[in-house]
């Protein structure tokens, strides 16, 4: 699965890879770059606002019956998203130890 993950990241150009047995992934870009949004949509796809919550997309019923809630929860979702880099996590997790 990890594989699959960083084939995605990489398709994108947020990774590369170099080959070999001292090979590995390296980011391309500074980490105060990359946002957690960045690679969201790279693994799951792009985050929609507005798209019905139901699977299908579709929404059964003439008013949602969520009120809105759904693209106001998408929404702040993506906002966050965007507002937060991996230089973030880094500094969290250094400052969490």
């Amino acid at each position: 699965h990890l594989s699959k993950v960083m084939q995605r990241l990489a398709k994108i150009n947020l990774v590369d890879s170099i080959r070999g047995p001292n090979g590995g992934f390296y980011l391309k870009n500074p980490i105060e770059l990359v946002t957690l949004l960045d690679i969201y949509q790279a693994i799951e796809g792009p985050l929609e606002e507005g798209s019905c919550f139901n699977k299908n997309g579709v929404c059964p019923f003439k008013n949602c019956i969520f009120g809105g809630l759904i693209d106001k929860m998408r929404h702040e979702f993506r906002q966050y998203l965007s507002s937060k880099t991996l230089k973030d996590l880094v500094e969290k997790s250094q400052s969490d130890r």
